[in-house]
């Protein structure tokens, strides 16, 4: 199996079984005393956890795809050390440079080439991963990136949601109720509401598929996951 290939199937696997767990633990609470505030926490902790793994699974992704075909990200990280010296030190200094990865191109030589700070590759919106994509990795891979406009839009909600769970300040609230009423494409309907309100109702409420719209982003990231 290609690495792409395995890093989509451990991220389906492991979302998978979340997906289950997560159900177990909210037939666990059921006609608990504090049943409403129980099942408030874990649908947020569910959502944040998705989040998190998909942020993991991006990482993973892009650097899988870059091993398989080295050329396009290391040409972009070497014009874009040229373009940092040449501001600093002028054109003389580039025509000194010499840029070589040594090899074996190893996953750990390329992660620590893209993602110095160790912090993971990341992106804040559906058209920001389509440029990263098409600035890191080649075209046979980058156009998996251009997502249709119901992905896209979904990506943009999901940044807003995993913000406000993050720090729920002001800022992000008023972003994650911009993103809530933007969301018209017919596999996002689901997630629209009139208001926001407490974010654990939100979460808790039922689609018309009958899972919560907890389980809902889950289901959605898998999806597009899968087309990458």
């Amino acid at each position: 199996m290609k690495r792409s290939e395995c890093v989509k199937a451990n991220f389906k696997r492991r979302l998978s079984k979340a997906i289950k767990c997560h159900a177990e633990l909210m037939l666990a609470v059921h006609n608990k005393l504090n049943q409403a505030a129980l099942e408030t926490m874990l649908v947020e902790q569910f959502v944040m956890l998705s989040s998190v793994q998909w942020e993991s699974f991006l990482n993973d992704l892009i650097i899988a795809y870059v091993l398989m075909r080295p050329g396009t990200a290391l040409q972009s990280l070497e014009q874009r050390i040229e373009k940092s010296v040449q501001g600093k030190f002028g054109t003389q200094a580039v025509s000194c440079l010499t840029f070589k990865v040594r090899k074996p191109v190893t996953r750990q030589r390329i992660a620590g080439l893209l993602d110095p700070k160790d912090w993971n590759i990341t992106v804040g919106s559906g058209e920001e991963l389509s440029t990263k994509a098409n600035d890191l990795l080649s075209a046979e891979f980058a156009k998996r990136f251009s997502l249709d406009k119901d992905d896209a839009q979904f990506i943009e909600f999901g940044v807003a949601l995993r913000n406000f769970l993050g720090h729920r300040s002001d800022g992000a609230r008023a972003e994650l109720k911009a993103a809530i009423q933007s969301l018209s494409e017919p596999k996002n309907v689901c997630f629209r509401a009139v208001k926001l309100g407490d974010v654990g109702t939100y979460l808790k409420a039922k689609t018309p598929a009958g899972i919560t719209r907890a389980v809902a982003c889950a289901t959605r990231l898998m999806e597009i996951a899968e087309k990458l």
